[in-house]
């Protein structure tokens, strides 16, 4: 586990605290935070969960530990990949999970869905909003009434979501704030 931050673990749930491995160079949603998310989206997360930037797959596990059935995980890096495929395994939920290593914003999504709630938890120095929201919507692979949860640093501040999203709630946690978008 050289290089690899131990003290995360999953904050909530079945799984609670279960340590999750941490790649290196990747930003962890603290267990504080991702236990936030979840209480402000005031209900059980859906069937099926997105977690777009996966980095250590916490956010995906953590909707898992809490009741999700499904989670399609997308991480460009392969060093991460192998980190989330570990942490998937160690939890044995390997078989509730796919990972695809890609670029979100190359990534073929269709027919994966339909996914009820996508995190999109991206390198606090990148601004990709606009390609995120219209890449997913555009898609197809949104429930109806599927819930975006994004996560950027409160020096940045909330993204515009175009293409009919709407910011629900907001919360700012030290460093980190995240925000709930639902479709107008």
């Amino acid at each position: 586990m050289a290089g690899r931050r131990s003290s995360l673990r999953v904050a909530t749930g079945e799984l609670r605290g279960r340590r999750l491995k941490v790649p290196n160079g990747v930003r962890p949603t603290t267990d504080r935070v991702r236990a936030a998310m979840f209480d402000a989206l005031q209900q059980e997360p859906p069937a099926r969960v997105l977690d777009l930037f996966a980095g250590s797959g916490s956010l995906g596990i953590e909707a898992y530990s809490r009741g999700s059935e499904f989670i399609l995980f997308v991480e460009r890096s392969r060093s991460a990949a192998k980190v989330i495929k570990e942490n998937l395994e160690s939890l044995e939920i390997d078989t509730q999970a796919d990972i695809l290593i890609r670029d979100v914003f190359r990534a073929d999504l269709r027919g994966a869905g339909p996914f009820g709630l996508v995190f999109a938890d991206p390198p606090y120095a990148d601004d990709p909003w606009a390609g995120v929201f219209e890449g997913i919507t555009v898609s197809g692979v949104l429930a109806r009434d599927a819930r975006i949860i994004v996560e950027v640093s409160s020096r940045q501040g909330v993204p515009e979501a175009p293409g009919g999203w709407v910011c629900w709630k907001t919360r700012r946690h030290g460093d980190s704030e995240f925000a709930i978008f639902v479709r107008e």
